[in-house]
C-alpha cells in the first residue's frame, strides 16, 4: 500500500463526515491498522477504529508496570481463558495459515 492509497482513504472518510452520513467505527484490516497516519487522520476526525493486526505486531499490556514489549500472539496466549474469548479463534485461523508467527 503507498501512502497516496492510504492518504485517500482519510479524504474518502472526511466527506463521508461531511456529507452527513452517520459515525461510526471505522473498520480495518491488517494492512490498514499497521498505518500510523492512517489511525492518527482517523483520530483527527473523532472517529473511533477497530484495525486488524498480525500475531507478530508488538504491543504493551496496560497492567504491565515493566512497560515489556511482546507480540499481539504471546500477550493473547498469557491472559488467563475468561479474559480472552477471541483467544481460540485467533490460535485457530493461525493455525490454518492466516497470520505468522
Amino acid at each position: 500500500m503507498s501512502l497516496i492509497w492510504h492518504a485517500n482513504k482519510i479524504e474518502q472518510i472526511h466527506r463521508a463526515c461531511a456529507a452527513g452520513i452517520p459515525r461510526g467505527a471505522v473498520l480495518m484490516d491488517t494492512s490498514y491498522g499497521t498505518d500510523p497516519a492512517l489511525r492518527s487522520g482517523i483520530a483527527a476526525l473523532e472517529l473511533s477504529c477497530v484495525a486488524a493486526i498480525g500475531p507478530a505486531i508488538k504491543v504493551r499490556a496496560i497492567s504491565d508496570e515493566m512497560k515489556r514489549r511482546l507480540s499481539v500472539k504471546n500477550l493473547a496466549l498469557s491472559l488467563p481463558k475468561h479474559e480472552n474469548h477471541g483467544r481460540d479463534a485467533m490460535l485457530s485461523a493461525h493455525a490454518l495459515g492466516a497470520g505468522s508467527a
